[in-house]
């Protein structure tokens, strides 16, 4: 979705290196996984494309998804060629690849080649088999989520008789009833919130899980209840990396505005659930004692020391009617697409050295180039 009209339209590899410096300076994001599936570029290797484009937008982690083994080794490559060699990235493996399993009985060729090809190399991945209760699999929560888990349990033992200690995440969504009404992939149902998490902890396995999403079209009321419902669940139920902040419409499109939306929302949950410090500082007898109660607080040293300490958002509205109206009456919406915006525009991500640029663009150009004598 366009943040500047807010029209759908298809995207194009500019989107995913704006996707990817926006995530870069968003600070509570913490990696980057691409938000759009470019339409400009050869589709059968667009994920080469994103995979340059993310190393060339970011300095944070990142997850890749590739619809093929080879693309998953051309963005291995890459990553050898930013991190200065095969082993400086085994030491750092700062990216990691997404594996589509085809279900959790039903285990495709090329994400097998993927798990054993990484796990070989001693490569952390995300094995993630996922079902459609009452289509591939029972109704039930229960049922379905059984029969997921035995392809979660393949992957998890193969990687481990591949490579003993092999670093391997499992999902944190899926595991319940299909939208059997629309018969839509929908990314936020309330039967299947937390099952397949507590799943992935019960076995004290990283997991891999979704939230900030939505399956709203456009960035009204469901949009935002189901965007916070999903983090509200992913971080509650105990996920390690959550992934698809920013999609709407069942994962088939993407927007720069919710990404920043779902920026504070996290930062607000955060700081809802970090727990609160008590000591002699905090607890400030001293200070009460002072200044009892009807002292001046708001002058006190205390205060000023400790005031900025609060999770305070920039871009929820907190002031008065009259404040909101000297600002321009911006909705939250506006003000989103403002920040993108301005992060388009001046934020600064490192360059990578010219010698490792021209190792990347030359990994993709002999993609394309095999894609080509096809």
């Amino acid at each position: 979705m366009d943040h500047k009209n807010g029209k759908r339209r298809n995207p194009v590899l500019q989107d995913v290196v704006n996707a990817a410096r926006v995530m870069d300076a968003l600070p509570e994001i913490d990696f980057v996984m691409s938000l759009i599936l470019p339409r400009d570029v050869h589709q059968s290797i667009y994920d080469r494309y994103q995979m340059e484009a993310m190393l060339n937008n970011t300095t944070k982690p990142i997850v890749f998804v590739s619809p093929d083994f080879q693309g998953c080794k051309a963005a291995v490559e890459m990553c050898e060629a930013v991190a200065g060699g095969v082993e400086e990235f085994k030491k750092h493996p700062f990216a990691t690849c997404y594996i589509n399993v085809t279900s959790g009985m039903i285990i495709n060729e090329e994400a097998l080649q993927k798990l054993i090809y990484l796990a070989n190399k001693g490569l952390p991945q995300l094995w993630i088999p996922l079902n459609a209760g009452g289509v591939n699999s029972p109704a039930t929560t229960a049922g379905c989520m059984a029969s997921m888990n035995a392809g979660i349990m393949l992957g998890v033992v193969l990687s481990q008789l591949v490579k003993e200690g092999a670093p391997i995440a499992v999902p944190g969504w899926n595991g319940g009833p299909y939208n059997l009404q629309t018969m839509v992939g929908n990314y936020v149902l309330a039967d299947e919130q937390g099952v397949a998490t507590s799943m992935g902890r019960y076995y004290n396995l990283p997991v891999f899980g979704l939230g900030g999403s939505t399956d709203s079209k456009v960035l009204d009321q469901q949009c935002g209840i189901e965007m916070t419902i999903s983090l509200t669940t992913a971080l509650l139920h105990g996920a390690n990396i959550v992934h698809d902040v920013g999609f709407m419409d069942a994962g088939l499109q993407g927007s720069l505005q919710l990404l920043v939306m779902a920026n504070e929302t996290i930062g607000f949950l955060r700081a809802a659930t970090k727990g609160v410090k008590v000591d002699d500082e905090t607890l400030a007898l001293d200070v009460i004692e002072e200044q009892g109660p009807t002292g001046s607080y708001l002058s006190h040293p205390h205060t000023l020391k400790h005031y900025k300490e609060p999770f305070y958002s920039k871009l929820f509205d907190k002031g008065s009617y009259s404040m909101w109206e000297k600002k321009g009456k911006l909705t939250m919406e506006q003000k989103a697409a403002k920040v993108v915006d301005d992060i388009i525009e001046n934020h600064i991500v490192d360059s990578l050295p010219d010698d490792v640029q021209t190792k990347i663009k030359t990994i993709v150009k002999q993609e394309q180039d095999w894609i080509d004598s096809k």
